[in-house]
């Protein structure tokens, strides 16, 4: 009987270690849950972040695309207005060379009037 209580007291022994072993993992599972959790939290949080600033860079390239498209135009305005003076110049050096030739013909042609005097 000595022997059966002795095992039993043993027996009670090594089931209150498993008991407090089974408590310390158990506290310590906890304690990796939660710092998990809080790695987790920081991770969502940097990717919110990394997602909020994809969407800024996003809508920057989006506004610096249409300020290009409004640069391109008024180039394309300045160009048309470059071509137009362009070709309003030469127009009027050749209406400026007709007329030099003609200021000539009637230079010839007063030159020949003599006045009686």
């Amino acid at each position: 009987m000595q022997s059966l209580a002795n095992k039993s007291a043993e027996a009670a022994h090594d089931i209150t270690k498993l008991i407090r072993d089974s408590m310390d993992l158990v506290e310590h599972g906890s304690s990796l849950s939660a710092d998990t959790t809080e790695t987790l939290a920081i991770g969502v949080s940097g990717a919110q972040r990394s997602t909020e600033l994809v969407e800024r860079i996003a809508m920057s390239a989006t506004k610096q695309a249409e300020a290009l498209e409004q640069l391109t135009q008024g180039m394309d305005q300045i160009s048309g207005v470059v071509q137009t003076n362009a070709s309003t110049a030469e127009k009027s050096a050749t209406s400026a060379k007709e007329l030099l030739g003609q200021a000539e013909e009637l230079k010839v042609s007063v030159q020949k009037f003599r006045l009686r005097g």
